[in-house]
């Protein structure tokens, strides 16, 4: 630079003093230059720093940008630094900054956002340029970006923030995902990148009809008034039965949007330390979410049709809410993500997911998962199938690791899989949750072993499924379906009284109430029901009372909840047979009520495709019963899947257990 003002003052002598001053800030700036990288270098702060740079849409070349390695020992990512110059309708532009996640990183550089979205539609037809060269990203990638940018220049502007760049980090444009390598490596450190990010924002998608309400009927129902002393009184507002209905409309197109449905979305919103939720121009916290999950999940549980509900097909489906719930259930099980959550229940839960990449199924869980325990990573290389083995290998001999089996349902091994594999096909069944059960068969630790594609489990064979009863719980079922199945369920276990009176010895005086007692204490599948089942003197099931729904929605303000979506001449009162109602709808589509003998002698909720013949099986170390196949090679057997018993039949199975000594069962 000296020698071209030099040269230019020997041509423009007239100049020369306006030349000089020139040269002298050009000296001062190369200075400060040289001291920013000396505190950086000492900070040990591997990000180049460059002189402020606007990349328009006239700057882009026709070459794409290339991406530079990253530094892997290091554990390196990068962050995309979005300009936030020009105008709302400007071409999306930045630069992409190495960081390394194991030094310090420099003021201005702590703090970043990330993104949690769907790609949508997987063909790149937008770009933003990235240091003037233009990098292909997603049509809903471009919308969030976009709405991004807005929000943060909205705030600045009501700030004294005077920032050029916004930081985020967006695994689209962050992980160069051509190259498999990279992409496993870093998948790897997204638990880190999401817990250490500012803020996790969460893009539903463009604004819709019905969205602008939606997002204020979750956070009225979500975000209560405070109610308590020296609290302004709060005024419930009554609304019309249409108004009602038009609720459940905007709440059930906010919680049907395809974020919820995506299985990396369970880590990114469970570790983020501040998780917002912004749809068009509305936001509210993830917080105000879950908690209108709760009154929804409330209004289920009432004598009332959910407006819109009562989906005919015959396919298993979840709730449209449950997915939410899923999400907010993660959240508390992991303590907002500083807990570890056993990957038996991870993956469990990823198996409701949807995914472009099914091997995501596995790896987008492994963030909430205790690395020191389960020796899994991110590598794209292995084929579907290979993930699913190597998975089971590693979880089942952990503790607890047999809870994996409820995720089997693969009896015929399609896939080239073990039955004692999880595949992840459409659920035929959902899998019983180890806090419901009331019986925790557990005689001793697990023992696990492998033999090539075989499955050895020490356990025994406890009864023999001698009986089924052909009526079903049908998928998306209403209550009085479920009613209808329940009263003929009930009739299969009265003609079968007899046996069962056998086991439980001669009770002539209590006989009707012991029945009910027992049928229901069966059919709720939850351990926290059982104290709140009260019994009339004739044996049949008393109402709860509805204070202890406080218990169960502790924290929801039920008044306000039922305020905004249940109609105000609903009546009164839980039904006798609410839970059993619940645990009906929730476990009963894709399973079969059935008959065991042999030392049973008891009722047992089983998979769809069990049949007679088929065994009941006790593993050391799982918390229900497995329901085997046996196989024309002798003492081999398939997993058929998953069963449940009352907790009689449970009982004895453990007292059986504990004189009788158990073997390795072969699983193919």
């Amino acid at each position: 630079m000296t020698a071209r003002f030099g040269a230019s003052n020997e041509r423009h002598p007239m100049v020369a003093p306006i030349w000089e001053r020139l040269g002298a800030i050009e000296q001062k700036l190369s200075r400060l230059d040289d001291a920013v990288s000396a505190i950086l270098e000492r900070l040990a702060i591997s990000i180049s720093i460059e002189a402020p740079q606007t990349f328009t849409a006239q700057d882009d070349d026709d070459e794409a940008y290339t991406y530079r390695a990253l530094d892997d020992a290091n554990n390196e990512i990068r962050l995309l630094a979005l300009d936030l110059a020009g105008d709302e309708e400007d071409k999306l532009s930045g630069k992409l900054v190495h960081v390394s996640l194991e030094k310090q990183l420099s003021t201005g550089l702590n703090q970043y956002d990330a993104l949690s979205y769907v790609w949508g539609d997987p063909k790149m037809q937008k770009s933003i340029s990235i240091e003037g060269h233009p990098l292909m990203i997603t049509e809903s990638l471009n919308s969030a970006l976009r709405h991004m940018r807005k929000l943060v220049i909205k705030n600045r502007q009501q700030s004294t923030d005077t920032l050029r760049w916004s930081y985020w980090w967006i695994d689209q444009i962050c992980i160069n995902q051509a190259e498999i390598e990279e992409r496993s490596n870093q998948v790897s450190l997204m638990r880190r990148v999401y817990k250490k990010a500012t803020t996790v924002q969460v893009w539903l998608g463009d604004a819709i009809e019905g969205s602008t309400t939606a997002m204020e009927v979750i956070d009225k129902t979500g975000k209560p008034p405070l109610h308590g002393p020296g609290e302004k009184e709060v005024q419930y507002p009554t609304f019309s039965e249409e108004e009602i209905s038009k609720h459940w409309g905007a709440v059930r197109l906010l919680l049907e949007r395809p974020w919820w449905e995506r299985c990396w979305v369970r880590q990114e919103a469970t570790l983020g330390v501040r998780t917002l939720v912004s749809w068009g121009d509305s936001c509210c916290d993830l917080d105000a979410i879950s908690q209108a999950v709760m009154a929804v999940d409330y209004a289920q549980s009432l004598r009332y049709k959910i407006p819109g509900s009562g989906n005919a097909s015959d396919e298993l489906t979840t709730s449209f809410y449950q997915h939410a719930a899923n999400i907010r259930a993660l959240r508390k099980r992991s303590h907002r993500g500083n807990s570890f959550v056993p990957l038996p229940e991870l993956i469990i839960a990823a198996r409701y997911c949807k995914a472009t990449d099914t091997r995501d199924k596995v790896y987008s869980m492994l963030g909430l998962a205790d690395p020191e325990v389960y020796q899994i990573h991110a590598d794209y290389r292995h084929s579907l199938a290979e993930v699913c083995k190597i998975s089971a290998r590693e979880i089942l001999p952990r503790k607890h690791g047999l809870r994996l089996l409820g995720a089997c349902q693969n009896p015929e091994r399609k896939d080239d899989l073990p039955s004692w594999v999880p595949n992840f096909d459409q659920w035929k069944y959902f899998p019983f949750e180890a806090i419901d059960g009331r019986q925790y068969v557990n005689l001793q630790e697990s023992e696990v072993a492998f033999d090539d594609n075989a499955l050895l489990v020490k356990g025994f064979v406890f009864a023999t499924i001698t009986d089924l009863c052909e009526t079903i719980v049908n998928p998306n079922a209403s209550l009085e379906q479920i009613d209808h199945v329940h009263k003929t369920w009930q009739a299969f276990f009265e003609q079968r009284l007899e046996v069962l009176s056998v086991a439980y010895g001669p009770i002539p005086s209590r006989l009707h109430e012991e029945k009910a007692k027992m049928w229901m204490d069966f059919l709720s599948t939850d351990n926290s029901a059982i104290p709140f089942m009260k019994f009339a003197d004739d044996g049949s099931l008393l109402p709860e009372r509805e204070e202890q729904l406080k218990l169960q929605y502790m924290g929801l303000n039920l008044k306000l909840a039922r305020s905004y979506l249940l109609p105000a001449d609903l009546e009164e009162g839980l039904h006798p047979q609410r839970r059993v109602r619940a645990a009906l709808k929730k476990y009963g589509p894709g399973r079969q009520l059935g008959f065991c003998a042999d030392q049973a002698n008891a009722m047992v909720l089983l998979p769809g495709d069990a049949s007679p013949g088929d065994v009941v099986a006790i593993f050391r170390g799982a918390t229900f019963p497995y329901i085997l196949r046996n196989c024309s090679k002798g003492d081999e057997y398939v997993l058929v899947g998953e069963a449940y018993m009352p907790a009689y039949a449970t009982n004895k199975a453990i007292s059986l257990g504990l004189r009788r000594e158990a073997k390795m069962l072969r699983i193919i």
